[in-house]
């Protein structure tokens, strides 16, 4: 079975000649708490520097939007264990 959480049922007609369909996914996963730019980072001596070394670091060859994309993609990753570094585990 390729979907196991998934499950189809078909609904009772009310006011159509067609059966609806209702598709069940098993509902919704817990997901990540989503990146945030803290305005803290700001005030850190050499922060908009550190972007800098990190940005001109991260060498991609792809598509002008592909670049930036993994750009962000890497720059996110190194504010995260930044933040870790430098503040702790501030989102209790």
């Amino acid at each position: 079975m390729q979907f196991p959480d998934v499950c189809q049922k078909r609904l009772p007609r009310i006011c159509s000649d067609h059966f609806p369909i209702m598709l069940d996914c098993g509902g919704i996963q817990g997901r990540r708490r989503p990146f945030k730019f803290e305005n803290m980072w700001l005030k850190t001596d050499g922060f908009v520097e550190l972007i800098r070394q990190w940005w001109s670091s991260y060498q991609l060859e792809d598509t002008p939007s592909n670049v930036l994309a993994g750009k962000l993609k890497f720059l996110k990753k190194d504010l995260k264990t930044w933040n870790e570094q430098v503040f702790g585990n501030v989102a209790l």
